[in-house]
């Protein structure tokens, strides 16, 4: 009778019933995405402010795009704070017409929706088909972009597209100043962008105009 009387306080009175759900501030997540998937399949095991959050929840959360991990924190007697652990969209990936997001461990997690407009979209230019969770770039490659956000800018031009080219190390980045550039990516990008920057101050004083650079040879600078 005991346990009748505490499963109905708790699971059926509605004393404990959650009638407030607050989500962290999100950047890419659709909150409208999470609000429905927090709803659906709610059940009375996971309507109180009790267990709320013990049975299924996460893993609906986790389907919305872009939800990597959840944490539950009650607030009072009927209101709960869902906090958001977003994935790390690194760049999107394009082969044929289609877009994919990729992580920064280089799986493809999810397809391209526009709200990831601002991310860097790398162009496979063998057009291989893929899906959703295969992993689309070596950990070198996706280390080597990594620092080359950070040290291209010294060379005082903009990337504008990047091109998988037939071996996956080898990256083509076009630049705002018309000239393009051949990186490996399984080597060092610091020791890249100095070579890439040397070149760079050569046709500067000489007063050439630059049509490509190819770093992809160690040791070798070829341009033209």
């Amino acid at each position: 009778m005991l346990l009748g009387a505490l499963i109905y306080l708790v699971f059926v009175s509605g004393i404990f019933g959650v009638t407030q759900v607050e989500f962290s501030a999100t950047k890419f997540v659709n909150r409208g995405e999470l609000a429905s998937a927090a709803k659906s399949g709610e059940t009375f095991l996971d309507n109180n402010i009790i267990t709320y959050g013990v049975f299924g929840l996460a893993g609906r959360l986790r389907k919305v795009t872009g939800v990597d991990k959840i944490s539950v924190t009650r607030l009072g007697q009927h209101s709960v704070r869902v906090e958001i652990v977003e994935k790390s969209p690194l760049l999107v990936w394009q082969t044929l017409d289609h877009k994919y997001l990729v992580d920064d461990l280089g799986y493809i997690w999810a397809n391209y929706q526009d709200k990831y407009a601002t991310l860097p979209v790398f162009v496979d230019t063998k057009n291989l088909p893929v899906r959703v969770g295969d992993k689309v770039l070596p950990q070198a490659s996706v280390v080597f972009y990594k620092d080359l956000q950070g040290l291209f800018p010294e060379t005082g031009a903009k990337q504008v597209r990047y091109e998988i080219m037939d071996i996956i190390s080898d990256l083509k980045v076009t630049t705002d100043q018309g000239w393009y550039v051949y990186f490996d990516t399984s080597r060092s990008a610091k020791g890249e962008v100095i070579s890439l920057k040397r070149v760079l101050a050569d046709a500067k004083s000489s007063g050439a105009k630059l049509e490509y650079i190819d770093l992809r040879i160690a040791n070798r600078i070829f341009y033209k």
